[in-house]
């Protein structure tokens, strides 16, 4: 008993150390189609505020790019070894209440490659060493990956593979910040229970019936308690997050930040032989208008790179609009696959990004090329192995992570990679323009490496970029008196908005 209330009240005392939570409530809506934010299977847009709220950062970035602390008190690299040094915050606790130590890092940045769900984590993290040697299917065990170190409490020693400038950004995705062992099922991404992170809210109550998720402060100047829900009814959210109305638009607020979020794109499924076909991708690559598909949306612009227009690395490409040359390679693509251009093409559609305006947009465009479509909305998230009968995706890349390279991994057929047949079985160019990319030294020559992959994705038509969204927010102003220092909305940070002085009264 007493050393359960010592490491409460040592909790307690570390809360304290921030500034008190303020008084005030809110209500907020994530665009999550009705699952709840931690649901694995929960969109990005949805997962990432969350997250980033219950689990906090372990570095945080500014719009320029600079690193600052989160979770982690310092980070340096150390010349002599060749490696990262990662010094964890003191005091730093779970909302349980277990202090947080190096082994619970150690187990965060690694809990991806050893779970069978698919996930992001071999792209972001597939340089650390000894990565490449864990096992699909094997269980995590404290010291097992020779890349990453305990050395003390509070410090984790970090080897990678080869540079990568980019690395210490990768870590200010809250998708690898801290959270306990204990609390997760064997898959290591469902929860036992609440999710329990370090950040500087706390998961109270998840409603049975429901999306809503109720928060409280455990420390900063933030609201005192924030509810999130996902339903389709926004009705009553003083908050809406990456969206583009609200049901109260009359009095509420809309702010377009300087940054896109998301990119939609179409993919292809090389499991099809039209997605396999470089004269059908490229035909559509040519064929499709991307600026029709967002007239008359503010917050969406047409692209025709990977990358979103802020990001470095990218190539410079212009509109590939030709239709005379798109009608021209599918002639040829006519010849060849005769049968399979006399049917409609199913395409599934995989993001919130895209509506009943676009779908019938994107038809008259494939009209236009003398192609039938089946366009449909789809409840699944990523693209299995499984599937071979579908054709094309429509699927919205997110850009919270700050490494353009992990964009491009995107293409590779690692395991448990979530667009699995969306990636060619195996292009040996694109493998050696990412270990180029991978093994650069310095941050020049990074760059440029990252444009010869931007240049050879699109050349290759991969994928067809269609449009990017710029991150929106909507909000109740008689709420909320300062949306606080977002930087440039890569992130939200539901911890420095400012609410107004009155209260709400909570029913």
């Amino acid at each position: 008993m007493q050393t359960r209330i010592s490491v409460v009240f040592a909790f307690l005392s570390a809360a304290l150390v921030f500034n008190p939570a303020s008084a005030e409530s809110l209500r907020v809506w994530l665009d999550g189609k009705g699952k709840k934010a931690y649901d694995p299977e929960a969109s990005i847009y949805a997962a990432a505020p969350f997250m980033s709220a219950v689990f906090g950062h372990l570095l945080h970035t500014d719009s320029s790019y600079n690193l600052k602390p989160g979770l982690l008190k310092s980070w340096r690299w150390d010349f002599k070894e060749k490696v990262y040094i990662l010094e964890l915050r003191e005091g730093l606790f779970f909302h349980s209440g277990r202090p947080v130590t190096a082994k619970d890092l150690e187990f965060s940045i690694l809990r991806g490659f050893f779970s069978s769900r698919a996930s992001f984590y071999r792209q972001i993290l597939s340089n650390l060493e000894g990565t490449d040697k864990i096992e699909v299917g094997q269980s995590f065990k404290p010291g097992a990956v020779s890349g990453v170190t305990v050395l003390d409490e509070r410090r984790l020693k970090i080897k990678l593979q080869r540079p990568n400038p980019s690395f210490l950004h990768s870590l200010s995705y809250s998708y690898l910040s801290i959270v306990p062992q204990e609390a997760l099922r064997d898959d290591y991404f469902t929860w036992k229970d609440l999710p329990v992170g370090a950040g500087p809210y706390k998961v109270v109550n998840s409603d049975s019936q429901s999306s809503r998720i109720r928060l409280e402060a455990v420390y900063g100047s933030g609201p005192k308690v924030v509810e999130v829900f996902t339903e389709n009814d926004r009705t009553g959210a003083d908050l809406l997050l990456w969206v583009n109305s609200s049901p109260e638009m009359n009095k509420m607020k809309r702010v377009i930040g300087p940054q896109s979020n998301s990119a939609t794109m179409l993919f292809f499924n090389y499991e099809h032989p039209l997605g396999n076909d470089i004269r059908f991708r490229k035909a559509l690559s040519a064929g499709l208008r991307r600026q029709a598909l967002v007239t008359g949306q503010k917050a969406f612009k047409p692209t025709y790179e990977l990358l979103p227009s802020h990001f470095w690395g990218r190539a410079g490409i212009a509109d590939p609009y030709d239709q005379a040359e798109a009608k021209k390679l599918l002639a040829e693509v006519r010849k060849a696959h005769p049968e399979l251009l006399n049917a409609p093409i199913r395409v599934s559609v995989r993001t919130s990004d895209f509506f009943e305006d676009s779908i019938k947009l994107l038809k008259e465009q494939f009209d236009s090329l003398g192609l039938q479509v089946d366009i449909f909305f789809d409840t699944e998230k990523h693209v299995a192995r499984s599937e071979t009968g579908i054709c094309l995706f429509v699927y919205s890349l997110a850009f919270f992570d700050l490494d353009p390279l992990l964009k491009f991994w995107n293409f590779v057929r690692y395991p448990n990679n979530p667009l699995y047949n969306a990636a060619p079985p195996k292009d040996e160019r694109l493998l050696s323009l990412l270990e180029e990319a991978g093994s650069a030294e310095s941050f020049d020559v990074r760059v440029e490496t990252i444009k010869s992959l931007s240049q050879y994705v699109i050349d290759q038509s991969f994928v067809v970029p269609l449009y990017e969204r710029l991150a929106s927010v909507i909000y109740n102003p008689s709420v909320i008196s300062d949306l606080g220092h977002q930087d440039g909305f890569i992130w939200f940070y539901l911890n420095h908005l400012k609410l107004q002085k009155k209260p709400r009264n909570e029913n």
